[in-house]
């Protein structure tokens, strides 16, 4: 039938219609469903694992490109903990603590490395 108008879709999140409802509203309206958002269900689960570990190590590497700075470490890790609120696979699924703290494990491997090497003038 065609692609659902983005403003019918916020008139029905202002009404306080749930995602759920959303959801199901568009597909029985026979429109195609382009994305589905998959809210964290807990705030404080699972904050800090293995993952937070290859965060600090990737944008520690990040931080080997000179013209990279702190703004574009925060506007690249918040764009993509959002982006992963729309991932269908399950290693998407973390709390908000988690994304937080994914964020922060960002800024604190990209800032240690540049400390660290920075001072050996590599």
């Amino acid at each position: 039938m065609g692609i659902i108008n983005p403003s019918k879709l916020i008139a029905f999140c202002s009404l306080g219609y749930s995602n759920l409802d959303i959801y199901t509203m568009i597909q029985l309206s026979g429109y195609e469903v382009l994305t589905n958002i998959h809210y964290p269900v807990s705030f404080a689960e699972d904050t800090v694992n293995l993952y937070s570990i290859v965060h600090f190590v990737e944008y520690g590497v990040l931080s080997f490109i000179k013209q990279a700075r702190l703004l574009h470490v925060l506007c690249i890790s918040t764009v993509w903990e959002i982006i992963e609120l729309f991932v269908v696979s399950e290693w998407a699924r973390e709390s908000w603590g988690n994304k937080i703290m994914d964020i922060v494990f960002n800024i604190l491997g990209f800032c240690s490395f540049r400390k660290v090497f920075q001072q050996k003038n590599i």
